[in-house]
Formats: structure tokens, C-alpha cells, sequence
């Protein structure tokens, strides 16, 4: 069956069509983007990357879980940025196309590189105030040494010491995940796949969502299981997961973005 597709008119942008899917259709994407995987070694040697940027973050802030915390949510919020490069693999791999690992990062620095920088910023600053405001939770909830990341996990996950901050953070985290979910479902591989700047890339994302609330929320409960996992299994399982769901979020824009 044909996908029903909605024009956004928007004053002063020249807006795409935008795709109605199926509330399962991230299934679909994560079907395609594991292919993707199987036919593009790099990638794991991109994976690696980030599995090792996640150790170097748990070694940092291992005695400070309130700092860990942050950094590990703030790492999915940045995500979106960090995978830019498997938007690319992906998008040469639709043109039949293989190329070196250089030609990628060359190409992420020259094509269209406003629109990300500033997308970059937006991250960063969201980054910095995500952790300020986790701090401010931090230090409104928890008192005295409360140990290492693995015992405050234990004490607040399955005893409940500190459930009023878990229950706050969890609150404030998938408020402003949200945000920044809505703003980047379409918005990079949009950038780097096409002529626009930031906005309309930006406001094209947030239509997506608008038009998918529910294929949204199973994409983005999807994303938030396998990162869990791959932070589940010490970091390792970064080394497929994160490629893959990069992978993956192409073909989700190419789904839901009209040609």
C-alpha cells in the first residue's frame, strides 16, 4: 500500500514531503541497516571507536556516578552527530558506491558543513546544560559518599536508596531526550544528503515526528533498548550497535523524507 505523504507548508521554507508509515516500521530500518552492516567492515572499525570512548568515559568517572551519569546521557544526545559517518557509508552504499575511510571524514568536513557545525553547537550546548542541570539534581538529592558507579547502580536500581533522584532524572532525561530526539530523527542525514540548511532540516525533523507520533516513540524506545544493551554488556556491544542503529537511521530519513 501506498504511503500517505503531507506537505508541511511552512513560511519561508521550501519543505519536502513527509511520509505517514507504519507504526513498526522501525523494524523495517533496523532490517536494512543491519545489511548495511554485514557489507561494510568499516563500520565496526567505527564501532570500536565509540566502544572505546565509552570505556575512557566509565574509567574517568567511575568514582562519581552523578558525573557518570551525565556523561552517559549526554553521549546519547550527542549520538546523532557521532554517527554521521555511517549516514555517509550508507548513502554511498544506495549509490553502489565503496570508498576509503578518509574519503568519508574529507567529505563530513567539506559537504554542507554549516548546517552540521551548527547542529554541533546546538548539541554541545544542549550537552553542557544537561549536565549542569544534572549536577543541580545531583547535589538536591544526594548526600555523603555514595560510592562507585556500580554499587550507587545497585543501591538505586534494586534498593531504592535513592529513588526520588532516579525517579527526577528519569523525568528530566526523557523530557529533554525527547527534545532532542524530535530534532534529530531526519536532521543530519538530511543535511549531508541534500542542498538545505539547518532550519528546514530541523523543522522537516520535527514534522516527521509530528506525522509518526507512535512509528517515533517505537524507533526511539528501539534506540534507548540497544544502546541499554551495549552499555549492559561493559561497551562491547557498542561495536555492532552503534553502526547499526547509524545505519539504520538513514534508511529511516530515506523512508520518511519524500525523494
Amino acid at each position: 500500500m501506498d504511503k500517505l505523504v503531507i506537505h508541511p507548508e511552512v513560511p519561508g521554507m521550501a519543505m519536502p514531503g513527509v511520509d505517514r508509515v507504519a507504526p513498526l516500521r522501525a523494524l523495517h530500518w533496523l532490517r536494512l541497516g543491519w545489511t548495511d552492516l554485514a557489507h561494510s567492515p568499516l563500520s565496526f572499525v567505527y564501532g570500536g571507536v565509540f566502544a572505546l570512548m565509552g570505556y575512557a568515559l566509565a574509567f574517568y568517572s567511575g568514582q562519581n556516578p552523578p558525573l557518570a551519569l551525565s556523561l552517559f546521557t549526554g553521549f546519547l544526545l550527542v549520538a546523532p552527530l557521532l554517527a554521521v559517518v555511517f549516514y555517509d557509508i550508507s548513502r554511498a552504499m544506495d549509490l553502489h558506491r565503496h570508498y576509503p575511510i578518509h574519503h568519508h571524514l574529507r567529505r563530513l568536513l567539506r559537504i554542507r558543513g554549516g548546517g552540521i557545525g551548527m547542529y554541533a553547537l546546538l548539541l554541545l550546548f544542549g550537552m553542557a546544560v544537561w549536565t549542569l542541570m544534572s549536577a543541580v539534581l545531583a547535589g538536591f538529592f544526594l548526600r555523603g559518599n555514595i560510592g562507585g558507579l556500580g554499587g550507587f547502580a545497585r543501591e538505586a536500581f534494586f534498593s531504592g536508596a535513592y529513588g526520588s533522584f532516579v525517579a527526577a532524572y528519569t523525568l528530566l532525561g526523557l523530557v529533554f531526550g525527547a527534545v532532542v530526539f524530535a530534532l534529530s530523527v531526519v536532521t543530519l542525514p538530511m543535511l549531508m544528503d541534500r542542498k538545505v540548511d539547518f532550519a528546514t532540516a530541523a523543522t522537516t525533523s520535527l514534522w516527521v515526528v509530528r506525522e509518526n507520533a507512535l512509528p517515533m516513540l517505537v524507533w526511539a524506545v528501539l534506540i534507548a533498548a540497544l544502546v541499554a544493551l551495549g552499555f549492559a554488556t561493559v561497551f562491547f556491544g557498542l561495536v555492532v550497535i552503534f553502526p547499526w542503529l547509524g545505519h539504520a537511521t538513514w534508511h529511516a530519513y530515506r523512508d520518511l523524507v519524500e525523494r
